[in-house]
């Protein structure tokens, strides 16, 4: 896969699916464990315009507070079938991927997240994050909740859209910020909402949701509540 000036367009995403909106819905479900399989680009791009794709003018898949769109989407690639591992933003003007690092940053934001091993395990983690400035100058006190909803949109629309994919995904909401800030190299003002771990299901998906949550309770247990 080349790159030009450290960006790559991902595939158009598709405008319509055989699954419906209730179906999805009714499909959606926080799933952790995953398969060791790849991502394909085409499912990453799909799922990245579900939460933050351009619709054409400034018009993007969720509504924001004064269109100012202050929501940033990462993308810490792990497994992923014609990508390389590395940290990227999404920039939905275009629908491309801007590289950040060549470096694997799974391993770091699954640190901050406790040790969270659906993050570790994770061919790909969403991250959203968002930017208060321009919203909390226009609304300024109500602002920073403005954009608190939006990152809710997005990370709902990237849920429902894995859900159409037969992908499992979670909003990961339990995390160190600063050392998610530190993996991600971010700017002080801005803010990580939700890291969302993402990837192939397993037929029997419910006896293998209920191993990976048993060897994270074990990890949890011997690492981070040892001195409790």
């Amino acid at each position: 896969m080349k790159f030009k000036s450290g960006e790559i367009k991902l595939p158009n995403p598709k405008l319509k699916s055989k699954i419906s909106l209730e179906e999805a819905i009714t499909k959606r479900k926080s799933l952790r464990a995953y398969t060791k399989s790849p991502l394909s680009l085409k499912e990453v791009s799909q799922l990245l315009f579900a939460g933050q794709g351009l619709l054409g003018g400034d018009r993007r898949t969720i509504p924001s507070a004064g269109a100012f769109y202050p929501i940033e989407i990462y993308l810490s690639a792990a497994r992923i079938t014609d990508l390389p591992q590395g940290l990227y933003q999404h920039l939905p003007d275009g629908h491309k991927l801007k590289k950040i690092t060549s470096a694997n940053r799974t391993a770091k934001l699954a640190a901050a997240a406790f040790g969270q091993i659906w993050v570790k395990n994770a061919p790909a983690v969403l991250i959203i994050c968002g930017d208060f400035e321009k919203t909390v100058k226009k609304y300024q006190d109500k602002g920073e909740d403005f954009v608190t909803m939006e990152a809710g949109h997005a990370a709902q629309n990237i849920s429902l859209q894995a859900a159409a994919l037969n992908l499992g995904t979670l909003c990961v909401g339990g995390f160190n910020e600063k050392e998610a800030k530190s993996a991600l190299n971010i700017e002080k003002n801005k803010k990580v909402f939700y890291l969302m771990p993402v990837g192939k299901t397993f037929k029997n998906q419910d006896e293998k949701e209920a191993e990976v949550l048993n060897d994270f309770y074990q990890i949890l247990e011997k690492e981070f509540l040892k001195d409790l």
